[in-house]
């Protein structure tokens, strides 16, 4: 092999070499660039999924607009778009504008699996709590929340008022209806409310399920006629304290049912109740 041979090898070689590791340079940027846009991709699905999991919402019955952005100064209209934007297992936070009726019909049932939800007033102290009003115009099913497990839903300033039921234009007792019906392993919260009890137990969970109620500085009432119960439970706690009962009711008129035991002897039908304060 000549000289010549030689050097042509070896700038062949070197050739090679360069091509080589442009390519790897070629291929690190590339890396570093898909890299990158991951990362971006990844942040940005992060905060989408943060934003869905951590909600705070203001509505306003009356300037409300469903299509906003649920903003203190874009309010949304409705709870039901309000529980349309959360997704399961999240946190939402609801400010309701004093002043304004919220109105929830048999078919509006709101409801979000394993979500803590917390109800609240804001708004001029001196307008009237916001009222979320339930119509209950059939016998069986209408609720304001339903079906779901592991939820905790909480109120507070804001005043519950449930429609009597009618059939045939008279009064008819809605026992499968409720302003909570069908919740497992779940918790109820209320503090400075008022609940007006229409013609359907308030709480109405399972036979199987659990609930725990907390209520504090809260005002129970009656509309004219009526004989529902607050909570109709099989196991559970009740605490009350500073609760305002309707004239002439005591709590044993509100709740009731039993539970038995494995050895068939019948029990409290909540095992945990706190009357401290009431």
């Amino acid at each position: 092999m000549s000289i010549n041979d030689i050097n042509n090898a070896a700038a062949a070689m070197n050739q090679l070499k360069a091509r080589y590791e442009g390519f790897l340079d070629d291929a690190d940027g590339q890396i570093a660039a898909r890299r990158a846009a991951y990362d971006g991709l990844a942040s940005d699905l992060n905060e989408v999924v943060e934003d869905r999991m951590s909600l705070k919402l203001f509505l306003d019955a009356d300037a409300g607009d469903d299509s906003n952005s649920g903003t203190s100064g874009s309010p949304l209209k409705t709870l039901q778009e309000a529980y349309r934007r959360m997704v399961p297992g999240c946190l939402a936070e609801l400010g309701m504008k004093r002043g304004g009726t919220f109105i929830v019909g048999r078919d509006d049932a709101c409801l979000i699996d394993n979500a803590v939800v917390y109800h609240y007033a804001y708004g001029d102290d001196a307008d009237p709590m916001p009222v979320i009003q339930q119509y209950i115009t059939e016998i069986n099913n209408a609720s304001y929340s339903s079906g779901f497990g592991g939820k905790s839903l909480q109120l507070i300033f804001i005043y519950i008022r449930m429609i009597v039921g009618m059939e045939y234009g008279e009064l008819a007792r809605t026992r499968y209806s409720g302003f909570i019906r069908g919740i497992a392993n779940s918790s109820f919260t209320a503090a400075y409310c008022t609940i007006e009890l229409g013609n359907a137990d308030f709480i109405r969970p399972s036979f199987e399920e659990v609930i725990h109620v907390d209520m504090r500085s809260t005002t129970l009432v009656r509309q004219a006629g009526s004989d529902a119960g607050f909570l109709v439970s099989r196991g559970g706690s009740l605490r009350a304290a500073g609760v305002i009962l309707p004239e002439n009711e005591t709590w044993k008129d509100l709740i009731s049912g039993i539970f038995y035991a494995a050895d068939g002897e019948p029990r409290n039908f909540i095992t945990d109740i706190d009357f401290t304060g009431a």
